[in-house]
């Protein structure tokens, strides 16, 4: 079994490598299957990360490795490019530009998940306290670690201060309520003279609570994704010039799916 080369050791990767963790199995000839969780990556290789050292593994030996993005599962040739205590290095077999895509898509919504999305009149996310019918405020921006909402302060709800425990409810259309806790950060005056707006940083959140989380950030850059899209492929019907072919607007829409969507999600 190959020891893992000393880290002053000169690099022989052609391509730069970098830190991202993911699920992901290696299918070998013969039904053999490792599970692991990627350690650092590169538009040509990866190191599988495991429990316990790899047992009856060659270095040279052809499979598939199925990475879980985004909720879908890829998969991707590839060969064993040397064995370790630690896990497995495998070279992708491929180009490259499938797995590049993939990845870029996986840190990009990493990243829009916990940076957070802006929530719009139009979405009609209300936020209310749990076990109460009666609505508090609305939700007007959100990540997987904290939520803004504003609310008109009433003699039925006491006004929230900093350090404050809240238990919510996100409330969206025709979606089940999704509790939430958290500490309230700061209560400031709203946009408008008879509002406020409240910071709470979450707090104990279920593996269920923060992937319900992920989904709503994401739907929501989707729908301001469908937006621009609409927009786009509006102004460029009306912004025809005499000279420009005339484009079916699904031909339009398509070209700019293309253009601004985060690569293939399929």
């Amino acid at each position: 079994m190959d020891a893992p080369p000393p880290d002053n050791a000169p690099s022989r990767r052609r391509h730069e490598r970098v830190w991202f963790k993911c699920q992901a199995t290696l299918n070998l000839p013969g039904g053999k299957t490792l599970w692991g969780m990627t350690r650092d990556v590169s538009l040509r290789g990866i190191f599988l990360a495991m429990a316990a050292p790899p047992t009856d593994v060659t270095k040279g030996a052809t499979g598939t490795l199925r990475l879980t993005v985004n909720t879908l599962q890829k998969e991707f040739p590839c060969r064993v490019a040397h064995v370790c205590d630690q896990g497995v290095g495998i070279e992708l077999n491929d180009q490259g530009e499938n797995f590049g895509a993939a990845l870029t898509a996986s840190l990009l919504q990493e990243t829009q998940v916990r940076l957070g999305a802006d929530v719009c009149h139009t979405d009609f996310i209300r936020v209310a306290r749990q076990g109460n019918d009666t609505t508090d405020g609305r939700l007007t921006k959100i990540s997987i670690s904290h939520m803004e909402f504003t609310f008109i302060p009433s003699s039925g709800w006491n006004e929230p201060k900093p350090g404050d425990e809240l238990r919510l409810a996100i409330l969206q259309p025709r979606m089940e309520p999704l509790p939430v806790n958290g500490v309230v950060r700061t209560v400031l005056k709203g946009e408008k003279a008879s509002e406020k707006t409240c910071a709470l940083l979450f707090t104990n959140l279920s593996d269920k609570t923060t992937e319900a989380l992920k989904k709503l950030v994401q739907s929501l850059h989707d729908q301001r994704l469908r937006n621009l899209v609409t927009q786009r492929t509006t102004a460029i019907g009306l912004n025809r010039g005499g000279d420009t072919p005339r484009w079916a607007r699904p031909e339009v829409r398509q070209r700019l799916e293309r253009f601004y969507g985060p690569g293939p999600r399929s």
